[in-house]
């Protein structure tokens, strides 16, 4: 794959996987900042034989084999779990990217099932706005780990019955997420408790990113305007609260 990524002239943005672990080819752009750059995963993929466990099979080069995966089905799941569930995972997705802790700690395909423990088409008529439903998330993702101080426990992959996404999740690595999404989460429940809009939007921007709109005081009433386009990963267009 890379030979043949290198001769339709990408090879400049192909990087090193050091770690010889990795199921995909990377190829790495312009960065957005000096530890965050904007990269494309290609993954070769096959017909898996036994297509009653999966569709595709695609590397798994730290065990020398292949593994099962279905990523049309594993779309469609998440687009069953409703409009709102995916703007949570944008948000969420984006607040691992600021918090490079959270980003080196947990897989994003391990993040957004377990949100959706919380935030999916059953539950989202519960909560009044997007704001509402990231605290519900990070506070319910936190409190599900408490259960396990010292080691993950098992997630399912929704479209692969047998397969555990936190199968290979180092301790040391879940320790340190446990401990960044409760703290994420204290921080999502102080800035949904403020009373004015200019304070709340600050606390947001201070977990979410610089790129999160702050309100000043003297614009308190007037709805917070919607995440400008970005050039990761575009943020939910929709009204924070």
């Amino acid at each position: 794959m890379r030979r043949a990524l290198r001769s339709c002239g990408y090879g400049e943005h192909i990087k090193r996987d050091h770690s010889g672990e990795r199921p995909c080819v990377r190829l790495e752009y312009a960065a957005d900042s000096e530890t965050v750059a904007f990269h494309v995963d290609v993954v070769p993929a096959r017909p898996y034989w036994l297509l009653t466990v999966a569709p595709l099979e695609v590397p798994k080069p730290a065990a020398g084999d292949w593994k099962a995966t279905a990523p049309a089905e594993y779309t469609r799941w998440a687009r069953r779990q409703g409009a709102a569930y995916i703007r949570v995972v944008q948000i969420l997705k984006r607040w691992r990217d600021e918090n490079q802790s959270a980003r080196s700690a947990v897989k994003s395909i391990t993040l957004q099932v377990m949100i959706a423990n919380h935030i999916n088409a059953e539950t989202t008529g519960t909560y009044s706005s997007d704001a509402a439903r990231v605290v519900a998330a990070l506070r319910g993702v936190s409190n599900d780990l408490a259960f396990y101080p010292l080691s993950a426990p098992t997630v399912g992959n929704p479209v692969l019955e047998d397969e555990n996404l936190a199968a290979s999740w180092p301790d040391a690595d879940y320790q340190r997420f446990r401990r960044v999404v409760e703290n994420a989460a204290e921080a999502a429940e102080k800035a949904e408790a403020e009373n004015t809009t200019s304070a709340s939007t600050k606390l947001w921007s201070r977990l979410l990113g610089s790129d999160f709109p702050v309100v000043e005081e003297q614009q308190a009433s007037l709805p917070v305007p919607a995440v400008g386009p970005r050039t990761s990963q575009e943020a939910p267009r929709s009204q924070w609260a």
